[in-house]
């Protein structure tokens, strides 16, 4: 579970991590409705495969499988998509032995 380290808000245990993504969390669409957000839970059946922002997040229904993915906003690729941002990890192939990180660009003088 998550909690706010603001208000200390928790997160319902219903909600697991995706298996290869960092940001991407899902649950089954029928323990969404046990939390008590039956609105939310009617408006993804409605319009499958579709992304829907609803309250910060951004959710979409897969009715093949009964899950729900949900991602905040700021951590969405372009605030209005499920998709997460490429990360720095997808470029290790292209690194040089034994180095970690990407190197930054200098700018060239003018």
């Amino acid at each position: 579970m998550r909690e706010c380290p603001c208000c200390g808000y928790m997160d319902g245990p219903y909600w697991r991590n995706v298996r290869f993504r960092i940001y991407t969390m899902y649950c089954k669409l029928e323990d969404l409705r046990s939390m008590d957000m039956h609105e939310l839970a009617t408006l993804l059946e409605k319009s499958p495969k579709t992304d829907i922002t609803y309250k910060r997040y951004i959710y979409r229904y897969i009715p093949e499988s009964g899950i729900v993915q949900r991602i905040h906003v700021t951590d969405s690729r372009d605030g209005k998509g499920i998709r997460e941002p490429e990360q720095e990890k997808h470029f290790s192939r292209w690194l040089p032995l034994y180095q970690t990180q990407l190197i930054p660009v200098k700018e060239a003088a003018p």
